[in-house]
């Protein structure tokens, strides 16, 4: 076995931590890295606590990391709380280096039990079966599933957009107009991620000016709002595109937003287009199986509850 230390984070190894994550996460259906002008941020502010993120080193070598954050974050802990849980944490899966796999247990305990000592009574944390043994991990750390969470569960579907172009009608599909569309896709998109409404739209607006945006589209008729969506390319992977949101109140509307964004990553020369199916869409699963998607992946979140003080 390697000797491995544990280490809390200090100025500078976020260059490192950045590398690992792209690394790590490059070999993923849909890869996701904080990048290093995000991870300065982060570590740069006053309540940040350099306990909470935790470093795995062979030697003078790092070969991985794991990051939680404490408190309630909008979109990450809280809309599944109740008043009395106390305080919670959200808990981002060790990322090791290849042939270090042992680190990330080692990461598991030094971080559960940080968290412990700082009077954590719940801890939640994404587990992805895109990452080797996450699950039996999770559940070694007394981690359990759990629904309730800003997106839940959900699967990953998967199209080989070499396959071509796909030939169903989108005589529906328009494309977003700010001053049309921007309202009520805001409160749409508010809804799902369980933000303020003046953030989905901030968000919403940085979308459509985004040079890299693939499709943002939309479905209406006589002025109501049947369908929206838009793709963006992955930050770690600009060849893997997905449907980064996507509501209709048909299987048929539903198609032809699908259709028509494929269609368009093609045209920008994308390699895989993904599906986040979550909530109401794993419903459709049939649709994305007739339209030559594979599911590659699933996603859920998990917790662990430590006892409340008498």
């Amino acid at each position: 076995m390697s000797e491995y230390t544990i280490k809390a984070y200090e100025p500078g190894f976020e260059v490192d931590q950045e590398k690992i994550g792209i690394e790590v996460a490059s070999k993923w259906n849909w890869p996701f890295q904080y990048m290093l002008p995000t991870l300065k941020e982060m570590y740069s502010k006053e309540d940040f606590d350099p306990e909470t993120v935790q470093f795995c080193f062979e030697g003078k070598k790092m070969v991985g990391y794991v990051m939680a954050r404490i408190g309630v974050q909008e979109g990450v802990v809280g809309p599944g709380l109740v008043v009395d849980e106390g305080l919670a944490a959200s808990l981002d899966y060790p990322r090791v280096l290849p042939e270090h796999e042992e680190a990330a247990e080692l990461l598991m305990e030094k971080i559960v039990a940080v968290l412990e000592a700082k009077g954590v009574k719940l801890i939640q944390t994404r587990v992805t079966t895109m990452r080797e043994n996450s699950v039996q991990l999770a559940r070694k750390f007394g981690f359990k599933p759990h629904s309730d969470f800003p997106l839940g569960y959900k699967l990953y579907y998967e199209y080989d957009l070499c396959k071509g172009f796909l030939g169903y009608s989108t005589e529906n599909v328009k494309a977003f107009n700010l001053e049309r569309d921007v309202d009520t896709c805001s409160e749409k998109v508010a809804k799902f991620f369980k933000i303020t409404e003046d953030n989905a739209k901030t968000l919403i607006q940085e979308i459509d000016t985004n040079e890299e945006l693939i499709s943002h589209l939309v479905i209406r008729n006589n002025g109501d709002m049947f369908g929206y969506s838009y793709t963006l390319p992955n930050d770690v992977r600009k060849d893997v595109v997905a449907l980064y949101y996507i509501e209709a109140t048909t299987e048929d509307y539903l198609r032809e937003l699908i259709v028509q964004s494929v269609n368009r990553a093609i045209m920008k020369d994308g390699k895989t287009f993904i599906i986040d199916v979550v909530n109401e869409l794993l419903l459709y699963e049939f649709l994305y199986k007739e339209l030559g998607f594979k599911r590659v992946a699933k996603w859920g979140i998990f917790e662990k509850r430590f006892k409340k003080d008498d």
